[in-house]
């Protein structure tokens, strides 16, 4: 049983954003630069290389003639994808319609993503694709280092205690949410009561949990925002 729970907006087990993640990685495998690649690394003479200066001779190197772990991935991708996609095609009732190449596994699979959010095993079945594109990516040198926040380390890092200056340095880490977050800042939200915190006795420093600075920031923010009906309504009745 899946620990993810139907949001009662979009009925799906897995973020919108993991919905997006994911598509991400299956057009990696709809762009011919991978598949292209692996593909050739498999050709006779892939793990040749020149030794030493001045062009030296070609030597073998002390590897097997073509890189079998990629044949194995290519392998492991196929394998996998069918897997999702004949799951898919039994519980949602669906049926595939698409080729038997790689690339139109994963077109498929992106055309129909939504329908395999609202799957129960969908959390598992997210991984699985995940895992092996990664691998198939890293075999080519294509994987570019990432920094996916996850609703498991977004609450991890909302428990984080901080302090004012450590939150300032923290807000470029923060995309949106860190915009205009500053020490100084974070004294105006606890000053104006938008905040709570506990004060070290001895060093009168004050600590915060990041979660609930990054709240109050988005409420203050908010309430900015919205218009001062009161005030609007003076206004109105003094030109009326």
């Amino acid at each position: 049983m899946s620990n993810r729970h139907l949001t009662d907006a979009d009925q799906f087990f897995i973020q919108r954003s993991e919905i997006d993640y994911l598509k991400g990685k299956l057009e990696a495998v709809v762009d011919p630069d991978l598949l292209d690649a692996m593909y050739a690394s498999l050709a006779p003479g892939a793990s040749m290389g020149s030794f030493g200066a001045g062009g030296g001779s070609r030597q073998q190197h002390s590897k097997p003639p073509y890189a079998m772990h990629v044949e194995a991935l290519i392998d492991r991708l196929r394998n996998d994808m069918s897997t999702v996609i004949r799951d898919m095609c039994e519980t949602r009732k669906l049926e595939y319609t698409g080729g038997a190449s790689e690339r139109e596994m994963a077109e498929w699979l992106i055309r129909y993503r939504y329908g395999l959010a609202m799957m129960e095993q969908a959390p598992e079945l997210f991984d699985v694709l995940v895992k092996v594109i990664d691998k198939c990516l890293r075999s080519v040198n294509q994987l570019e280092p990432e920094y996916r926040v996850t609703p498991n380390r977004v609450k991890a890092a909302n428990r984080q205690v901080v302090t004012g200056p450590q939150v300032e340095k923290l807000a470029r880490q923060l995309g949106d949410d860190g915009q205009g977050l500053t020490e100084r800042r974070v004294k105006y939200l606890r000053n104006k009561g938008l905040l709570t915190g506990t004060q070290d006795g001895d060093s009168d420093t004050w600590f915060y949990y990041l979660g609930d600075v990054i709240a109050a920031h988005k409420r203050a923010k908010a309430s900015r925002a919205r218009p001062n009906w009161d005030n609007l309504s003076e206004i109105v009745a003094k030109h009326c």
